[in-house]
């Protein structure tokens, strides 16, 4: 698996603020199309948001499950594409 690391310039609680939030998603992961429904307790570990991927009419039901939270400084989750097990795909700490 690669691994990719970023740093991001604005206070953990900021950022906690973002990733807690899944309707704003799709303002900024790339491919995410839309939310189509999500937990309100997320990202609380086993709570699960789903979303469509894709570009224009092409599109996949996805869903993100949360894996681990240790709110403002540990977010893991994992992303399911089209009904297959979820796979671990971020997380940020």
């Amino acid at each position: 698996m690669a691994i990719n690391e970023t740093t991001i310039d604005a206070p953990r609680q900021a950022v906690w603020d973002v990733l807690a939030d899944p309707p704003s998603y799709e303002e900024w992961v790339v491919g995410n199309s839309g939310i189509r429904d999500y937990d309100r307790d997320w990202p609380s570990p086993g709570t699960e948001f789903h979303h469509k991927v894709g570009l224009g009419p092409l599109n996949v039901k996805d869903k993100t499950v949360a894996l681990e939270a240790t709110p403002p400084s540990l977010a893991a989750h994992a992303a399911a594409v089209g009904g297959t097990p979820p796979v671990p795909r971020g997380g940020w700490s």
